[in-house]
């Protein structure tokens, strides 16, 4: 995964998805990322299906980045949610994503230490491993904030 300094401007949209599972540690990332001046917004969960999958949908057309905060949920969600991130078209957007990241949090375990060291390609761009941090500091985030990755798709 190449890097490139372009960063992300200040006041960024920042979409922080997640898991109710994880509310915690996302709200804390959310809360991090605002220390450092990004607008960071995270999913809902009360509502009509149709209501919160909307909302889903509008968010990430909306955002300059996206960032899957992965701590207690399954596996196969942080997964199957990389793989929708693959191709910013079909999501409806008009432009690429400053950056695709995922931040794992505590527990730290086996299968989170494969899918850091295999990451998805073309799919993820950045990853951080804050599994370690029961709260992730807002200098933790530093190479979320100072990094864009380019695309290939």
């Amino acid at each position: 995964m190449a890097q490139l300094p372009a960063g992300l401007p200040g006041g960024a949209l920042i979409y922080v998805y997640h898991r109710p599972e994880d509310e915690e540690y996302a709200t804390n990332l959310a809360l991090a990322l605002r220390e450092r001046h990004f607008n960071a917004v995270v999913p809902v969960f009360e509502g009509e299906p149709a209501e919160i999958e909307n909302y889903h949908r509008d968010t990430l057309r909306e955002c300059q980045a996206v960032v899957l905060c992965w701590a207690k949920s399954p596996e196969v969600w942080a997964r199957a949610t990389c793989r929708e991130w693959r191709s910013w078209e079909k999501l409806g957007r008009s432009e690429r994503f400053a950056v695709r990241g995922l931040v794992a949090g505590p527990p730290p375990g086996s299968r989170k230490w494969s899918l850091l060291r295999l990451p998805p390609q073309n799919e993820i761009d950045l990853i951080l491993d804050l599994t370690e941090q029961a709260k992730p500091s807002p200098e933790a985030l530093e190479p979320l904030i100072r990094t864009a990755a380019p695309h290939r798709n």
